[in-house]
């Protein structure tokens, strides 16, 4: 499995979180091959860093370019920096056996 993190300085979180849900997950990340989850910290109000996991790196790649031309289709009013994308390959992982609060259903 491969993780991209993306670190964005933005003027809303709120309104990126609102389109990134809306949109950016259900309509496009979601729907290309290989794709596992996405999670989405907001840091503080002007700060957000995104991860996307996929099975492969290319599909990795391949999403990445895709959630890059929707921010740039959707979000150049609210993106002050960034995104700063790092890709790498999941090397350990552990989840508890319960559901966390703005956990999505799968």
């Amino acid at each position: 499995m491969f993780v991209t993190v993306r670190h964005s300085t933005v003027t809303s979180t709120d309104e990126v979180i609102r389109q990134s849900k809306e949109d950016l997950l259900p309509n496009t990340l979601s729907k290309l091959p290989g794709f596992i989850s996405f999670y989405f910290v907001k840091v503080s109000d002007t700060e957000l860093i995104t991860f996307t996991i996929y099975e492969t790196k290319e599909q990795s790649e391949v999403a990445n370019r895709a959630a890059l031309d929707w921010i740039r289709q959707r979000l150049s009013q609210y993106l002050v920096s960034g995104p700063e994308i790092t890709i790498g390959e999941l090397a350990f992982s552990q989840f508890a056996k319960k559901e966390f609060p703005g956990q999505m259903a799968a």
